[in-house]
């Protein structure tokens, strides 16, 4: 079944108030989900978006239908809200319909001298950010997943980007080829 990727920002009403917006959103697609056979896939991202965690994924979705409204689990966002991706999918599998494996990790971007930290996303290869691409496919081989697995190829060294899908692509064949874990 086709898949529709959706995010919720949250607005400047707040957390709760943009949540019930997406709820209604998405309640309102229902119909169209149905009559045109797709699901409505929201993903998680951390920042200022309704669900930045697993949690908040199943807080919004949990009420819906998993043939019309799943998650979209995205372990580079999960990891920078500082979930475990065990405890992550797990909370999530209900509704689970796509991974997706990218990788970052914070990199301050002020010296200790100064007054307050400032730090930013710097998005990186498979095997470098916070996410462990080796325990997702672990976890993921252990309860026999069978949905889409999306490597997104965004890298903030841009240049790089032939280079560093290829080395992603090849960790992740490592990572899923039945019986090897240790890639």
């Amino acid at each position: 079944m086709p898949v529709i990727r959706v995010m919720y920002r949250v607005e400047e009403d707040g957390y709760l108030a943009s949540e019930v917006r997406a709820k209604k959103d998405l309640e309102s697609l229902l119909g169209l989900c149905e009559k045109y056979k797709i699901r409505i896939g929201v993903q998680n991202h951390c920042g200022k978006f309704v669900s930045p965690n697993s949690a908040g994924l199943m807080r919004l979705v949990s009420d819906f239908d998993p043939n019309y409204v799943g998650v979209i689990w995205d372990a580079a966002h999960n990891a920078l809200s500082g979930e475990e991706p065990e405890m992550g999918l797990d909370i999530v599998w209900s509704h689970l319909c796509m991974v997706n494996l990218k990788n970052a990790y914070w990199r301050r971007t002020t010296g200790p001298e100064a007054e307050e930290a400032q730090w930013e996303v710097y998005w990186t290869n498979g095997r470098q950010g916070l996410a462990s691409w080796r325990r997702v496919a672990e976890y993921l081989k252990k309860r026999n997943y069978q949905g889409v697995i999306c490597l997104t190829a965004e890298y903030t060294a841009e240049g790089e980007v032939e280079r560093l899908i290829a080395e992603d692509i090849k960790f992740a064949r490592s990572l899923f080829t039945q019986g090897n874990i240790n890639g």
